[in-house]
Protein backbone atom coordinates (compact mmCIF):
# COMPACT_ATOMS: atom_id res chain seq x y z
CA UNK A 1 0.00 0.00 0.00
CA UNK A 2 0.94 3.58 -0.34
CA UNK A 3 0.07 7.08 0.98
CA UNK A 4 0.42 10.55 0.63
CA UNK A 5 -1.64 13.80 0.35
CA UNK A 6 -1.94 16.60 -1.98
CA UNK A 7 0.47 20.44 -1.83
CA UNK A 8 0.61 23.05 -3.97
CA UNK A 9 4.40 22.07 -5.07
CA UNK A 10 3.14 18.39 -5.99
CA UNK A 11 2.05 15.62 -4.20
CA UNK A 12 4.08 14.64 -1.17
CA UNK A 13 4.59 11.13 -0.89
CA UNK A 14 4.55 9.50 2.87
CA UNK A 15 4.92 5.93 2.75
CA UNK A 16 5.50 3.67 -0.53
CA UNK A 17 4.70 0.28 -1.61
CA UNK A 18 4.31 -0.98 1.99
CA UNK A 19 3.70 -4.82 2.31
CA UNK A 20 3.22 -6.10 5.41
CA UNK A 21 1.72 -9.35 7.43
CA UNK A 22 1.69 -9.44 11.14
CA UNK A 23 1.12 -12.91 13.22
CA UNK A 24 -2.14 -12.61 15.05
CA UNK A 25 -1.15 -12.91 19.09
CA UNK A 26 2.36 -11.45 18.07
CA UNK A 27 4.70 -8.47 19.52
CA UNK A 28 5.49 -6.09 16.42
CA UNK A 29 7.49 -3.35 16.66
CA UNK A 30 8.10 -0.64 14.19
CA UNK A 31 11.52 1.95 14.87
CA UNK A 32 11.38 5.30 13.24
CA UNK A 33 12.74 8.73 14.07
CA UNK A 34 9.68 11.26 14.47
CA UNK A 35 8.25 12.29 11.44
CA UNK A 36 9.18 8.97 9.70
CA UNK A 37 5.42 7.69 9.31
CA UNK A 38 4.96 5.55 12.50
CA UNK A 39 1.40 7.56 13.06
CA UNK A 40 0.43 7.62 9.91
CA UNK A 41 1.13 3.91 9.19
CA UNK A 42 -0.22 2.90 12.22
CA UNK A 43 -3.38 4.78 11.33
CA UNK A 44 -3.95 3.01 7.88
CA UNK A 45 -3.52 -0.80 9.74
CA UNK A 46 -6.46 0.40 12.36
CA UNK A 47 -8.35 1.84 9.82
CA UNK A 48 -8.39 5.18 11.14
CA UNK A 49 -7.43 6.16 6.92
CA UNK A 50 -6.98 4.37 4.03
CA UNK A 51 -4.42 4.28 1.63
CA UNK A 52 -4.34 5.75 -2.33
CA UNK A 53 -2.97 2.47 -3.66
CA UNK A 54 -3.36 -1.37 -2.23
CA UNK A 55 -5.75 -2.05 0.03
CA UNK A 56 -5.23 -3.20 4.51
CA UNK A 57 -6.94 -5.90 6.18
CA UNK A 58 -7.35 -6.15 9.57
CA UNK A 59 -8.48 -9.54 11.42
CA UNK A 60 -9.34 -10.96 7.65
CA UNK A 61 -11.29 -8.15 6.85
CA UNK A 62 -10.34 -5.57 3.66
CA UNK A 63 -10.89 -2.09 5.33
CA UNK A 64 -11.05 -0.61 2.02
CA UNK A 65 -14.39 -2.36 1.75
CA UNK A 66 -16.56 -1.13 4.91
CA UNK A 67 -18.17 2.25 5.31
CA UNK A 68 -17.05 4.36 8.30
CA UNK A 69 -19.40 3.26 10.63
CA UNK A 70 -18.45 -0.36 9.77
CA UNK A 71 -14.66 0.43 10.31
CA UNK A 72 -15.46 2.28 13.30
CA UNK A 73 -17.54 -0.67 14.84
CA UNK A 74 -14.96 -3.27 14.03
CA UNK A 75 -12.20 -1.08 16.18
CA UNK A 76 -14.47 -0.44 19.18
CA UNK A 77 -15.28 -4.27 19.25
CA UNK A 78 -12.03 -5.62 18.44
CA UNK A 79 -9.10 -3.15 19.08
CA UNK A 80 -7.25 -1.05 21.55
CA UNK A 81 -5.23 1.65 21.42
CA UNK A 82 -2.57 3.73 23.68
CA UNK A 83 -1.54 6.82 22.52
CA UNK A 84 1.33 9.24 23.97
CA UNK A 85 -0.60 11.96 24.92
CA UNK A 86 -3.06 9.56 26.88
CA UNK A 87 -6.07 10.72 25.46
CA UNK A 88 -8.59 10.75 28.70
CA UNK A 89 -11.61 12.58 28.82
CA UNK A 90 -10.85 15.36 31.72
CA UNK A 91 -14.18 15.48 33.13
CA UNK A 92 -14.24 11.35 34.23
CA UNK A 93 -12.45 10.20 36.83
CA UNK A 94 -9.74 7.38 36.28
CA UNK A 95 -13.02 4.17 36.36
CA UNK A 96 -15.16 6.47 34.11
CA UNK A 97 -12.54 6.57 31.44
CA UNK A 98 -11.91 3.19 31.44
CA UNK A 99 -15.57 2.54 31.76
CA UNK A 100 -16.91 4.66 28.41
CA UNK A 101 -15.92 2.25 25.68
CA UNK A 102 -17.20 -0.93 27.49
CA UNK A 103 -20.64 0.98 27.65
CA UNK A 104 -20.44 1.68 24.65
CA UNK A 105 -20.55 -1.72 23.94
CA UNK A 106 -22.73 -2.87 26.52
CA UNK A 107 -20.98 -5.10 28.07
CA UNK A 108 -23.05 -6.44 31.01
CA UNK A 109 -19.63 -7.07 33.29
CA UNK A 110 -18.59 -3.57 32.32
CA UNK A 111 -18.05 -2.46 35.49
CA UNK A 112 -15.61 -5.30 36.61
CA UNK A 113 -13.72 -5.43 33.80
CA UNK A 114 -12.52 -2.03 35.03
CA UNK A 115 -11.92 -2.18 38.37
CA UNK A 116 -9.90 -5.31 37.49
CA UNK A 117 -8.19 -3.64 34.66
CA UNK A 118 -7.10 -1.07 37.06
CA UNK A 119 -6.21 -3.35 39.92
CA UNK A 120 -3.69 -4.43 37.38
CA UNK A 121 -1.77 -1.74 36.59
CA UNK A 122 -1.90 -0.67 39.52
CA UNK A 123 -4.61 1.81 40.23
CA UNK A 124 -6.96 0.43 42.46
CA UNK A 125 -6.61 3.04 44.63
CA UNK A 126 -7.14 6.35 42.20
CA UNK A 127 -10.24 4.70 40.78
CA UNK A 128 -12.26 8.04 41.42
CA UNK A 129 -9.27 10.58 40.63
CA UNK A 130 -9.89 12.47 37.63
CA UNK A 131 -7.02 13.22 35.37
CA UNK A 132 -5.68 16.29 36.42
CA UNK A 133 -4.91 14.82 40.00
CA UNK A 134 -2.62 11.97 38.54
CA UNK A 135 0.51 12.08 37.37
CA UNK A 136 2.13 11.34 33.60
CA UNK A 137 2.38 7.53 34.75
CA UNK A 138 -0.59 7.21 36.43
CA UNK A 139 -2.54 8.61 33.01
CA UNK A 140 -0.84 6.28 31.16
CA UNK A 141 -1.50 3.32 33.18
CA UNK A 142 -5.38 4.29 32.94
CA UNK A 143 -4.84 4.96 29.68
CA UNK A 144 -2.97 1.07 29.25
CA UNK A 145 -6.05 -0.13 31.54
CA UNK A 146 -8.44 1.39 28.96
CA UNK A 147 -7.29 -0.37 26.08
CA UNK A 148 -6.97 -3.39 27.32
CA UNK A 149 -10.15 -3.59 29.94
CA UNK A 150 -12.20 -4.63 26.49
CA UNK A 151 -9.67 -7.75 25.76
CA UNK A 152 -8.81 -6.55 22.42
CA UNK A 153 -7.78 -8.48 19.85
CA UNK A 154 -5.44 -5.89 18.11
CA UNK A 155 -3.75 -3.53 20.72
CA UNK A 156 -2.04 -0.47 18.79
CA UNK A 157 0.86 1.70 20.90
CA UNK A 158 1.89 5.00 19.47
CA UNK A 159 4.94 5.96 21.32
CA UNK A 160 3.31 4.92 24.47
CA UNK A 161 6.11 6.33 27.13
CA UNK A 162 7.30 8.73 24.78
CA UNK A 163 6.35 11.17 27.24
CA UNK A 164 6.93 9.39 30.43
CA UNK A 165 10.76 9.29 32.56
CA UNK A 166 12.93 6.73 32.40
CA UNK A 167 11.33 4.67 35.54
CA UNK A 168 7.57 5.17 34.08
CA UNK A 169 8.59 4.35 30.86
CA UNK A 170 9.63 1.36 31.74
CA UNK A 171 6.53 0.21 34.03
CA UNK A 172 4.55 1.35 31.18
CA UNK A 173 6.71 -1.73 29.00
CA UNK A 174 6.71 -3.98 31.39
CA UNK A 175 2.93 -3.68 31.16
CA UNK A 176 2.44 -3.49 27.88
CA UNK A 177 4.08 -6.76 27.24
CA UNK A 178 2.70 -8.48 30.32
CA UNK A 179 -0.68 -7.99 29.58
CA UNK A 180 -0.25 -8.94 25.67
CA UNK A 181 1.23 -12.02 26.85
CA UNK A 182 -1.44 -12.89 29.04
CA UNK A 183 -4.47 -11.70 27.05
CA UNK A 184 -2.92 -13.12 23.75
CA UNK A 185 -3.28 -9.94 21.96
CA UNK A 186 -1.48 -8.92 18.79
CA UNK A 187 0.51 -5.36 19.82
CA UNK A 188 1.73 -3.51 17.24
CA UNK A 189 3.89 -0.48 19.00
CA UNK A 190 5.47 2.19 17.23
CA UNK A 191 8.10 4.21 18.79
CA UNK A 192 11.63 6.06 18.27
CA UNK A 193 13.14 3.98 21.24
CA UNK A 194 15.10 0.72 19.87
CA UNK A 195 15.18 -0.92 23.18
CA UNK A 196 11.66 -1.25 23.43
CA UNK A 197 11.46 -2.66 19.52
CA UNK A 198 13.52 -4.90 20.81
CA UNK A 199 11.50 -6.54 23.31
CA UNK A 200 9.34 -7.22 20.36
CA UNK A 201 9.29 -10.53 18.56
CA UNK A 202 9.14 -9.10 14.78
CA UNK A 203 10.29 -5.86 13.95
CA UNK A 204 10.92 -3.42 11.37
CA UNK A 205 12.16 -0.05 10.31
CA UNK A 206 10.27 2.86 9.01
CA UNK A 207 12.87 5.39 6.70
CA UNK A 208 12.17 7.81 4.00
CA UNK A 209 8.48 6.42 3.50
CA UNK A 210 10.11 2.66 3.06
CA UNK A 211 9.55 -0.12 5.19
CA UNK A 212 12.46 -2.45 6.19
CA UNK A 213 10.95 -5.53 7.62
CA UNK A 214 12.92 -8.31 10.19
CA UNK A 215 15.64 -5.02 10.38
CA UNK A 216 17.82 -6.49 13.86
CA UNK A 217 17.43 -3.65 15.96
CA UNK A 218 21.04 -2.99 18.12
Amino acid sequence: MSYGYPASGGPIEILREIDLAIESGSSWGLLGVSGAGKTTLMALLAGLELPQAGSVRLMGRDLGTLSDDERADLRLQSVGFVFQTFHLLASLTALENVLFPLRLRRLPDAAERARTALAAVGLERRLHHRPAALSGGEQQRVALARAFAGSPRVLFADEPTGHLDSGNAERVADLLFALNAEQGSTLILATHDRRLVARCRSCAVLEDGCLRVGEAVT
